[in-house]
């Protein structure tokens, strides 16, 4: 018998498990994807603008991170993966480039299984 019933839920989105903690991420989300070009684009400036400037300019990069992982993941991500960990910047370019990667990956899987039933 066939099913006459749709329903949307977790099953077409990336599981990430990252520090104990889960998170859903749709690969294919348009403003997702935007953000991370933003970000990549945007990040190279202030990355050496914190390295020339100083504290406050480091502190400006790492907050910058912070707002990026919050936004791909959810309001408060960070505080659930650092939990009591001082968050540092390389810590979080390691997370970033984490979700690049994997949100990328998981894309061009994704429309694999598309191309081959069209």
């Amino acid at each position: 018998m066939v099913k006459n019933t749709f329903s949307f839920n977790n099953e077409g989105k990336l599981k990430l498990d990252i520090a104990g903690e889960v998170f859903y991420v749709d690969s294919s989300d348009i403003q997702m994807i935007k953000e991370i070009d933003r970000f990549a684009k945007e990040a190279i400036g202030l990355a050496d603008k914190g390295q020339k400037e100083g504290v406050e300019a480091l502190e400006e990069v790492i907050n910058y991170c912070v707002e990026f992982v919050d936004t791909i993941l959810g309001e408060g991500a960070t505080k659930k993966i650092f939990k009591d960990r001082r968050v540092s910047l390389f810590d979080l370019l390691s997370l970033i480039e984490f979700l690049a990667e994997r949100i990328s990956e998981d894309r061009v899987e994704r429309l694999k299984n598309y191309t081959k039933k069209f």
